[in-house]
């Protein structure tokens, strides 16, 4: 196809669709941006909330560490790609706004150059900017929403930059498209690991798919058949592509790679989430009731209606490439969603299917579809217009009924209440921060470490493991912890703690509550020093319910009486007060 078949962007001459986005997007930015500022803290457990773990790994490059280095462990490297950590971080070092600040106005840019991406995707899909409009609001109403994290910079936009770049590639045969896919496919890798993984086999899917529907075409038309000319055509039209994507994700993969041989430790893949029995057949059937037959509000219900009259439309019509596109990578995911069906008894390995859907961000290319299908049966074009205008009231409707759940729910509400204890909290911080060399680390119990982590930016000997480094060997630490404070021998205290340059200790609540888990090959060390502990079949993660878990032979070590030996080692240094009340307490290893 010519480039005549599709509607350029004129910056100098905008059409009405293009003033009427920019419009829109204005009015999100300055709602979202009055919602930010009645924060007051983040919107998230400071105990192991997923955008307090982000503001720690911004916390730690502000901190003076580079941005490779792990946010929790001294000499280990980052675990997590880190591109927003680091853009997030220059942002702070220019602006010198603070670290919380950035993080909660961050999104903000995140949907402004969202809703571009999804314009020019539109655009490219259905080749009339009013459709393309409409699919950058369907975007903003239907599958936005306000998400400090990191990740959604990939689903929101390097995603669909990816996916305009390939669809145009496929349409004009011309290798820069090619190139600035594989660019936006690599920054994927540098924000989120596993939706990276997710996109890259499904888009492996949707070439098998186009090759063998080559073949079959040129079968049923008795065209001679070459197989080997085949494969290598189609190797020689998407090597530039993987190539791009590859070397931009080994910035990332290839440290880890010749540091740890991705040799995992941390199981988190296996035990973090929802077990993966779960995640079969059924599971894939709820998710499309979820995005065909939304019941949770009279507005679902219409938008993911109109969404199934869209991909019925779709898989009823396709002779534009354009539809056979979608399908591809919509049907694709769906596939290597349930990869672990095959993988599992063949190879006894998978990924984490969940952490690699993208089923639910072709909802707004859907819904156009679905307008359109319905227009198509208007014959007047008044009736027509009507059936637009109906569709943006959806999508405000949408907006509307999707802020006021975002309003109420329980840590967004937590981010407007009084934080008199996390303030307490920071200036533990800051005084970690202002008294703590870079290398060295603190002792606490693992729930604990990851919050002096994120509120300091210094090093911590133990954090909540299902935030922790796959490739660092937390059980090893947690039991050499535990035999460090609870034990007698005060010389293999000394080492340990001088193994992990462990110079301060934090004493709160949950050593003295919380029990901790540990793998049962360390029975032998925890028993030669004393060490009491239960053993029992349990889940690593007590957040997620027992019937839903991963659930294992563990060891559970009580909370148990500080040796004198250990105790004898520190001085108090600072106390966590919490009106009136201490409820936390900071030592200094004494000096030799």
């Amino acid at each position: 196809m010519g480039d005549d078949h599709y509607p350029r962007i004129d910056i100098k001459r905008l059409s009405w669709e293009e003033y009427a986005l920019i419009c829109v997007v204005a009015v999100s930015v300055i709602i979202y941006g009055i919602h930010i500022s009645q924060f007051k803290q983040l919107p998230s457990p400071i105990f192991g909330g997923d955008i307090y773990r982000d503001r720690g790994f911004v916390k730690n490059i502000v901190a003076g560490n580079p941005v490779w280095s792990d946010g929790f462990y001294a000499n280990e490297i980052q675990y997590y790609p880190y591109l927003v950590f680091a853009l997030q971080a220059l942002f702070v070092k220019i602006t010198g706004v603070s670290v919380d600040g950035v993080v909660l106005y961050f999104p903000l840019i995140t949907l402004i150059l969202s809703a571009i991406a999804w314009y020019v995707l539109g655009l490219r899909i259905f080749k009339i900017k009013r459709w393309a409009l409409l699919t950058s609001l369907s975007f903003i109403g239907f599958v936005h929403w306000y998400f400090p994290k990191s990740a959604g910079v990939a689903v929101f936009l390097t995603i669909p930059l990816f996916l305009y770049f390939w669809l145009k590639y496929e349409q004009e045969n011309k290798l820069i498209d090619s190139v600035f896919a594989g660019l936006f496919l690599g920054l994927t890798s540098l924000i989120w690991g596993g939706i990276f993984v997710g996109i890259i086999m499904t888009s492996g899917v949707v070439i098998v798919y186009f090759f063998i529907k080559e073949l079959v075409n040129n079968h049923k038309h008795k065209n001679s058949i070459n197989l080997w000319k085949t494969i290598y055509s189609y190797i020689k039209k998407y090597y530039p592509l993987f190539i791009v994507a590859i070397l931009i994700s080994l910035i990332f993969f290839l440290p880890l790679l010749i540091k740890y041989q991705m040799k995992e430790y941390n199981l988190v893949t296996k035990w973090g989430d929802e077990k993966i029995g779960l995640l079969g057949p059924s599971w894939i059937l709820s998710s499309f009731k979820g995005l065909f037959f939304d019941t949770s509000s009279i507005i679902t219900i219409i938008f993911t209606l109109i969404s199934l009259i869209g991909i019925l439309s779709m898989l009823f019509s396709k002779k534009r490439f354009e539809n056979i596109f979608v399908l591809a990578l919509f049907i694709g995911n769906i596939i290597i969603l349930q990869h672990h069906l095959i993988t599992r008894p063949l190879l006894h390995w998978s990924f984490l299917p969940q952490k690699m859907a993208y089923l639910y961000f072709f909802i707004p290319i859907f819904f156009v579809f679905g307008i359109l299908t319905i227009s198509s049966f208007m014959k007047k074009e008044n009736i027509k217009k009507l059936v637009f205008i109906a569709a943006l009231i959806i999508i405000v409707i949408s907006f509307s009924h999707k802020y006021s759940v975002m309003s109420n729910d329980q840590w967004d509400k937590a981010g407007r209440s009084d934080p008199a204890y996390v303030k307490s909290l920071y200036a533990l911080g800051d005084f970690l921060e202002k008294n703590m060399a870079k290398d060295e680390t603190v002792l606490s119990n693992d729930e604990s470490g990851f919050m002096l982590a994120i509120v300091s930016g210094r090093k911590v000997m133990l954090t909540r493991r299902t935030h922790a480094s796959y490739y660092v060997d937390i059980d090893k630490r947690i039991a050499e912890a535990t035999v460090a404070m609870y034990g007698n021998n005060v010389d293999l205290t000394k080492e340990i703690l001088d193994r992990y340059n462990v110079k301060y200790l934090y004493l709160d609540q949950n050593i003295f509550q919380n029990y901790m888990r540990v793998r049962p090959d360390l029975k032998q060390f925890l028993v030669e020093n004393k060490i009491a502990f239960v053993e029992a079949y349990d889940r690593y993660d007590i957040a997620v319910p027992p019937e839903r878990a991963n659930m294992q032979d563990l060891l559970l070590i009580p909370p148990q009486n500080l040796s004198e030996e250990f105790t004898s080692l520190w001085i108090p240094v600072h106390n966590v007060v919490v009106q009136g009340q201490t409820v936390g307490q900071l030592f200094r290893l004494k000096e030799s």
